[in-house]
């Protein structure tokens, strides 16, 4: 090569380090400033001045009566007992709260008992605490409500392991904080509602119901469906349920997803309706047309149905309802009947000319009309189904009509639990790194015989988190929150007089702070928390200004050991969730080929075997809803991106508890329910685009063309062919296998929702994952 080419090339690469590093120095820079955006943010829709209000007044009402009694102990201890439950109440359906806010009560007595009363014993205290700290860390695998209960309890024990007494005393104190936690717990439950996600519910009827008017709008027949402001709306209100993983909510996801899609249904079929007079016939434009007008009909019904909350509110008439999806389901039928263009109408029995080939393709228009209607109608019905079951009341109506699949969808929290005791699960890492910070930390405190050294391992238990940016954020704030804290507290002590009750004052006011604004950031809850203790001590007889210095040596020592802990023992979880959405459906891949041999052959189906995949399912799932709650931590994260994983975790569960109902069905009788069925096509298609998607979520998005190159199995297609099939050789099917056609029916929409979002996912300009460093950072535009 010549001299001068061989100057040319080494030019060249040096350029391009140049701008690799400059791009590397960028993204460095942008993800602290998302860390310090993290640190700095205010979250305005966690600031709840009503729930502050009541959960300040559970705490001073016995407080209150204990000092008008003269048992400020017990007034004290009643106090603490309703702050702990107070961090368990929200603004969530009633039911979900009473249930969460009452075992929280159960949890922070137990702590209260077990906790005074191994106080004496050293070396059973230390062992104690971090146990219970394990459990707490394991807990996140059972949601973010169990792991913010493992994290209310695990303070509260190690609060009063400080507060040895005798075993008698010990349960008397429990007895207590249960009761001052239940009056925390009856004020929030004062108020029942008659309607679960009510706002939410709304905001989807209206767009549902704006869907519907545009279905069959006159005007802008090729143009988009304008529901910008609507789709905003709605995504914005179900935002709130993105930590949300029960079914409810998970319905109410799926209504949302459903709505892009048909709406794109829509419009696509806007795009292949031709004028009537060019080139298909009258009827052929007349069957498009009456295809919008039923869409029209049930989605209307659908918006009335969520409106009203109730089907008997909604004046749901199934027969109507039943006539419209069969009427559907003719139309795209008599379409595929008729690939090409239908005779003119107009009695001269003259055919119309052949219609015309889409470029670059050899599918005829009617044809791609006729495809494009039939997923129309499997997109309707999973909204009509989701939108039916989101309002049922008549629970015991429901669990008749499936019994099998409800009691295979209750919370298996000890298989859950189970399936975490391996290093492979983020959650018994995160317990593991818990268990040993408080151990180290209770240690450093008995060596050194510090005074109150209990606020080391309650500092480690709070700043300690699976996430990597959650743990480093408040490590930062509530180091820099106590110090403030510290010195509000100071200043506060010096201008008021010593006496009851203006502390018992400052305690309302801190209390009613720290449940208002502390949710919003947690630098500010750090600050007030801090002076909501230094107060009660105070009140309990400590002195203000040894109970500030001895908190803020002790708290520095808890924040130093977590952070270091972490710094030892890092997960990011950027790195991870992709990967592990991957291993989520293979597992579920691996499933559905077993519920298939289940199908042909009940026998086949192995408890053993079948426990074993529902295992290795149970922990994909449980790490994914855990990396997912994490990530929303981290500082590189965009919020568009957030909202997609949510929509692919929705249409997830969707697709798994379809395949929880076929392995009801099956286990209802030992007679084959596929001998007339012919599923091998069905099931393979699946399969594959499972396996797809799963090889493309573990991919760079260079190589996702895998996933958008390759010719996807038409599902709905190959459903469709069963249908008819399972038709002709039986025409009058039994229930059961009507309701597998049903359940089918709903693994084809939810696989074909959850490609659409992968491809989504990894669509080009959106996300880039460099495998060297293990993250996941958005491709400058």
């Amino acid at each position: 090569m010549p001299a001068g080419q061989d100057d040319f090339w080494d030019g060249k690469v040096t350029a391009a380090q140049d701008v690799t590093t400059k791009q590397a120095h960028a993204m460095r820079h942008d993800a602290r400033r998302r860390f310090w955006r993290l640190v700095l943010r205010l979250e305005n829709d966690k600031i709840r001045p009503p729930m502050a209000f009541r959960n300040a007044v559970g705490m001073m009402v016995p407080l209150v009566l204990g000092l008008l009694v003269g048992h400020l102990n017990i007034g004290l201890v009643a106090c603490l007992g309703a702050f702990n439950v107070s961090f368990s109440d929200g603004g969530d359906p009633y039911p979900q709260r009473a249930k969460r806010m009452l075992l929280a009560c159960a949890l922070v007595a137990t702590a209260v008992v077990t906790g005074a009363a191994s106080g004496s014993d050293t070396a059973l205290r230390l062992v104690w605490v971090a146990a219970w700290a394990f459990a707490a860390g394991l807990g996140v695998s059972l949601g973010t409500a169990a792991a913010d209960l493992g994290l209310i309890s695990t303070v509260t024990l190690i609060v009063f392991t400080n507060r040895a007494m005798p075993l008698n005393m010990a349960l008397a104190s429990g007895g207590i904080a249960l009761l001052g936690g239940l009056m925390q717990t009856a004020l929030s439950l004062f108020l029942w509602p008659f309607a679960r996600y009510g706002p939410e519910r709304k905001v989807l009827a209206h767009l549902y119901r704006d869907l519907a008017n545009m279905a069959s709008s006159p005007q802008a027949k090729r143009e988009s469906l304008p529901l910008t402001s609507s789709t905003l709306l709605a995504h914005g209100s179900l935002a709130s349920l993105d930590r949300d993983h029960s079914i409810e909510a998970e319905r109410y996801r799926s209504l949302l997803n459903q709505v892009e899609r048909i709406r794109l249904s829509l419009f696509a079929m806007r795009r292949s309706h031709p004028p009537a007079d060019e080139l298909l016939g009258m009827s052929q434009a007349k069957t498009l047309i009456d295809a919008e007008l039923l869409a029209r009909d049930v989605l209307t019904q659908v918006a009335d149905m969520l409106d009203s909350g109730t089907l008997a509110a909604a004046g749901v008439n199934q027969a109507r309802l039943t006539e419209r999806m069969l009427a559907l389901d003719m139309l795209a039928q008599d379409q595929l009947a008729t690939p090409t263009a239908a005779k003119a109408d107009d009695g001269d029995n003259k055919s119309k000319p052949a219609a015309p080939l889409l470029p670059g393709s050899q599918v005829p228009q009617a044809t791609l009309s006729s495809s494009l209607l039939m997923a129309l109608t499997g997109q309707l019905r999973a909204s009509l189904d989701l939108a039916q079951r989101a309002v049922m009341v008549d629970r015991a109506a429901e669990a008749i009509r499936q019994p099998a699949p409800r009691e295979l969808m209750a919370q298996a929290w000890g298989q859950i639990l189970l399936a975490n005791m391996t290093l492979r699960s983020s959650a018994l890492r995160h317990g593991l790194r818990l268990a040993a910070c408080t151990f180290v930390g209770q240690l450093i405190g008995v060596v050194f015989n510090l005074p109150n050294a209990y606020w080391i391992p309650m500092t480690i238990v709070l700043v300690l988190k699976p996430d990597f940016s959650g743990t480093f954020s408040r490590g930062l704030l509530r180091l820099g929150g106590t110090l403030i804290g510290l010195g509000v507290a100071t200043v506060l002590f010096h201008l008021f007089p010593d006496s009851v009750w203006p502390v018992v004052a400052m305690i309302a006011l801190f209390g009613f702070a720290v449940r208002c604004w502390g949710p919003a950031n947690y630098g500010i809850f750090a600050v007030l928390v801090t002076a909501f203790v230094v107060c009660l001590l105070a009140l309990a007889g400590s002195q203000p200004k040894m109970v500030i210095a001895i908190r803020g040596i002790d708290t520095a020592i808890g924040g130093i050991v977590g952070l270091l802990a972490f710094a030892a023992w890092p997960t990011l979880e950027a790195s991870q969730v992709m990967y592990r959405f991957a291993e989520l459906l293979d597992a579920y891949g691996n499933y559905f080929a077993l519920l298939y041999d289940g199908l042909k052959q009940p026998a086949s189906l192995l408890p053993k075997k079948a426990m074993e995949i529902k295992l290795r399912a149970r922990l994909a799932r449980s790490n994914l809803e855990a990396s997912i709650d994490r990530i929303r931590s981290e500082p590189f994260m965009q919020p568009e991106h957030l909202s997609l994983l949510g929509g692919m975790l929705a249409s997830s569960h969707r697709l798994v508890r379809a395949f929880m109902a076929i392995e009801g069905y099956i286990g209802a009788s030992a007679e084959p329910l596929a001998s007339c069925m012919p599923l091998n096509k069905l099931v393979q298609g699946v399969t594959d685009s499972v396996a797809a998607m799963a090889e493309a979520l573990r991919s760079k998005p260079g190589t996702v063309a895998m996933l958008s190159g390759r010719q996807p199995s038409d599902l709905r297609g190959e459903f469709v062919a069963l249908a008819r099939q399972m038709r002709a050789a039986k025409p009058q099917l039994d229930a059961r296998e009507k309701s597998l056609l049903l359940e089918l029916d709903r693994v084809v929409n939810s696989a074909n929702t959850l490609r659409e979002q992968v491809e989504q996912w990894w669509s080009a300009g959106q996300m880039k994952v460099n495998t060297q460093q293990g993250d996941l950072s958005p491709v400058p535009r």
